[in-house]
């Protein structure tokens, strides 16, 4: 009699699996790995033969197979729970499958009482495997240790803030902390939605456009920065449009406005009478740039220029693509054709109660407060708060040209996605320089112009000092310098900015840097703010081949003493997960920092740090090595978990910091942190420094560009052709490509508070579910607790709460600072890479505003400005 179709069915469904795991686990054996799959392979193939040829023999077989799993899974991976996963959820859906079969095999030996005493075992598994799925969708791996909060104090620039939010980290401070206390713990709960608005600007996820701004609260009105410059102003208290300013900005890809500037005259005193005079504050003519965005090789030269070990574009070649941005001289107030030029003429403001047509504020008028944007085509431009007007007295015709003193390059290479921000009375700008596209970019150089006037004050070229304002004429500031990308933040009372640094050009070579390049990329630089000169330097990585870059804002703390007493502190978060506490004041680190020999590479032309600094007087987060382990690896069954053992296995590694290499090599923490541009939060009440990481490796190798034949074989997340270096550079995160899951176990990004106190982490806790995203790139609609990366800032506030939104999923939470819960979350329409902001309205109501268009890598997108106050009882 023949077998029941369902145990043909079963059995071919055992044999299939068996010999994937027999013949993977035979590879892994050789590459030294374990060997569970060979021996599961070996039970299932015989398992499966047998019960397809509807012999009770089979079951017995994969029951015991399955005992052997759960025994290796604990001997594998301990009580970890995310580890039991891949291992066992599969075998136990086919142990059930198995259990409720028997009833179905024509065998004398299965008896009525042994069929039903097995489909009693299934349902039990059944009941088993539910409340295992339960589990996934609670937290793992929280930490949390018993800590007495030290007590600190507000300061004065804080209290100072009242119940504004000026500036993109609240205060020039960059600690993202508000004193406001009609939220709590106790009635957070009670949060409702007050208004929501529209700004209309929806950015092109496929063109790696993010709106990643903080919007500002000042003088009742809310202003919003899009991801394309756009700036509009809503009533703070209803969320009503008042007035939108389009500069009609445009760059091929990578469109961000994370910041702009609230200039207040009344309260900028004396900026107009610091401003230099000599040079050109800059034009109102937009620079025209071509559309093609791909990069030939063969126009890059391979001839120094100026001795600065740099390569240098052939401009002429390049123009002929249609690609470059070129530095032009045109004379102020008029337009290439010698028209007279009276406005932007890429500008233009909608106002209900303004004329679309008046464009710029009355010549002479006095512009009052403003708002500064740098625009992603590089334009500086100041309009009026009260209506969007272009503040005419500003530049030339309320613009300031940023090409200016940059030379040539292409579109797209120089852009200040971070923005404007006001340091007293200047404009500090950087700019972010495309990564690994060749030796030689676009310069580094950081300016401070005068933000009511638009002069340029001072210059800080790290490659040529002697640069503090313009170059001379004919020449551009040095090309290929550590730029910054990042947000600034200030100390007025030591009169100091803090500049956090980038790489010299490109990213994973490093051969032909200068002594300047190394000695200022990743570093916390503090300049003073009068002159842009240098007062002292910290360096958070030795000759930078990682985009170790600094991502976060410095973060100005009182840094508490044993007796009572605080030291004025910068604390420095990295992508290496490590945190630098610096005397703000000198750089001398004020908790221990050791400097240890790391791994040594071979790559051609390149040399390498023999050490690198680690602060191993604070916790360093995500960066546990041990998840790159083969028993940490990952998958959603044994058959995806075997893929990525296999491909750990393979995958170089020699410890942190590990070199780049022609070998796929892990680099981890990845180049995207770590921590990134969220920066800290510091609950200056509590002494309590809440962070949000993302943990995700990369795997990464160089390619001999002689072996390419010309061709661009770099791609990947950020990889590049580093064209002008012997290599180009292959950038793959650590996942399944076809599933679009990670090869390595969870968490993938948490939220840590670090008592600043002791310098211990005081609770860890994963943050955010795959509700909203899940393999194959699709919605799971269920919250399963892996933690994921996170992108955005903490905001935290007197009463004890922090509230966050930059997760995968989409919500904004509220918890507890003190102790790591989670006390109320509201569903967003879509994700967010904001950090949450709060101000009092005109109502005296405590408003929380959340600016949410988009989690990273999620295809749902929008244009939400939502606003949150206590119900009215």
């Amino acid at each position: 009699m023949k077998p029941h179709w369902a145990l043909r069915a079963l059995g071919a469904v055992g044999l299939l699996a068996g010999l994937y795991l027999l013949v993977g686990g035979a590879y892994l054996i050789s590459l030294g790995g374990s060997w569970y799959y060979v021996i599961a392979g070996l039970g299932l193939v015989a398992s499966g033969v047998l019960i397809f040829l509807g012999r009770i023999l089979g079951v017995v077989i994969y029951l015991a197979t399955f005992v052997f799993t759960v025994c290796w899974t604990y001997y594998d991976t301990g009580l970890n729970f995310w580890g039991w996963v891949p291992r066992t959820a599969a075998p136990l859906v086919i142990a059930i499958a198995v259990l409720l079969s028997v009833p179905l095999f024509r065998s004398r030996s299965v008896t009525p009482l042994r069929s039903r005493l097995s489909v009693i075992s299934g349902l039990a598994l059944i009941a088993v495997f539910a409340a295992f799925f339960a589990q996934m969708l609670e937290p793992h791996g929280i930490v949390r240790n018993d800590i007495s909060i030290t007590p600190g104090k507000e300061t004065e620039t804080t209290a100072d803030m009242g119940g504004e939010w000026r500036e993109w980290g609240r205060t020039g401070e960059g600690v993202r902390y508000s004193p406001l206390e009609q939220i709590t713990k106790d009635n957070v709960s009670d949060l409702e939605v007050v208004w929501t608005a529209h700004h209309g600007q929806i950015p092109d996820a496929a063109l790696a456009n993010e709106d990643q701004n903080t919007p500002l609260y000042a003088d009742g009105t809310l202003f919003h920065c899009a991801y394309n410059n756009v700036v509009t102003a809503f009533d703070g208290t209803t969320g009503k449009e008042k007035w939108v300013f389009n500069p009609h900005a445009s760059a091929p890809l990578w469109l961000r406005c994370r910041s702009i500037a609230y200039v207040d005259p009344a309260v900028v005193t004396g900026a107009a009478g610091n401003a230099k005079t000599g040079g050109t504050s800059g034009t109102a003519s937009q620079k025209t740039v071509g559309s093609s965005f791909t990069l030939d090789v063969k126009t890059l030269t391979e001839g120094a220029t100026d001795g600065s070990n740099t390569k240098e574009i052939d401009a002429n070649l390049a123009a002929n693509a249609g690609d470059i941005v070129a530095e032009q001289s045109i004379e102020a107030g008029k337009r290439d054709n010698g028209e007279e030029e009276t406005a932007d003429a890429n500008a233009s403001t909608t106002n209900a109660a303004v004329a679309d047509s008046n464009e710029t504020a009355d010549v002479g008028e006095d512009c009052g407060p403003r708002i500064v944007v740098a625009t992603v085509d590089g334009r500086l431009m100041s309009i009026r708060a009260s209506d969007g007007k272009l503040c005419t007295s500003f530049g030339e015709d309320g613009v300031v040209d940023l090409h200016e003193g940059m030379g040539s390059y292409f579109a797209g290479e120089y852009m200040p996605t971070t923005g404007a921000i006001l340091a007293g009375n200047k404009i500090i700008i950087g700019g972010w320089v495309m990564d690994n596209r060749s030796v030689g970019e676009a310069p580094g150089v950081v300016r401070a112009y005068n933000a009511i006037t638009g002069a340029l004050e001072w210059a800080w070229d790290s490659g040529n000092p002697k640069i503090d304002t313009h170059p001379p004429r004919g020449e551009s500031y040095t090309r290929g310098t550590p730029n910054v990308w990042a947000p600034v933040s200030y100390d007025l009372e030591l009169n100091m900015v803090y500049l956090p640094t980038g790489n010299a050009t490109p990213d994973y070579w490093g051969g032909e840097r200068s002594d300047s390049d190394n000695k200022y990329s990743s570093s916390v630089v503090a300049l003073n703010l009068d002159t842009g000169k240098e007062v002292w330097h910290f360096q958070t990585t030795h000759h930078d081949l990682w985009d170790y870059d600094l991502a976060s804002q410095p973060a100005l703390v009182d840094f508490p003493k044993d007796d009572g007493t605080t030291i004025p502190a910068v604390v420095q978060l990295t992508k290496r997960g490590e945190i630098f506490v610096l005397d703000r004041r000198d750089g001398t680190p004020l908790t221990k920092v050791t400097e240890k020999p790391v791994p040594q590479g071979s790559a051609r032309g390149e040399y390498y740090s023999p050490t690198q600094p680690f602060s191993t007087g604070m916790p360093s987060i995500g960066s546990d090595d041990s998840i790159l382990a083969e028993n940490k690896s990952w998958g959603m069954t044994p058959f995806d978990h075997l893929y990525c053992r296999i491909r750990t296995m393979k995958t170089r590694w020699d410890g942190l910091m590990t070199p780049p290499s022609t070998d796929v090599y892990y680099e981890f923490p990845g180049n995207g942190g770590g921590f990134n541009w969220g920066s800290a939060s510091f609950d200056q009440s509590r002494n309590l420094l809440v962070l949000n990481n993302m943990i995700w490796p990369n795997r990464t190798h160089l390619i001999e560009t002689d072996t390419t034949g010309g061709k661009d074989l770099s791609g990947g997340s950020e990889g590049g052709p580093m064209a002008g270096t012997p290599y180009q550079v292959f950038i793959g995160y650590n996942i399944l490509e076809f599933f679009a899951t990670p090869c390595f176990e969870p968490p993938f990004g948490t939220v840590t508070a670090i008592d600043l106190a002791t310098q211990k982490v005081k609770w860890q806790i994963p943050m955010g579910t795959t509700e909203d995203t899940g393999p194959f790139g699709l919605r799971t609609y269920m919250p399963i607790n892996t933690g994921m990366p996170t992108l955005g800032g903490l905001l935290t506030t007197k009463p004890g709460l922090s509230f966050f939104a930059g997760t995968q999923d989409y919500y904004l939470r509220a918890i507890n600072t003190e102790t790591g819960d989670i006390v109320w979350k509201s569903r967003l329409p879509v994700g967010s890479q904001s950090v949450p902001i709060t101000y009092t309205d005109a109502n005296n109501r405590q408003i929380i505003v959340i600016q949410a268009a988009g989690a990273r890598h999620s295809p749902n997108r929008g244009d939400y400005l939502i606003a949150y106050a206590l119900k009215e009882k």
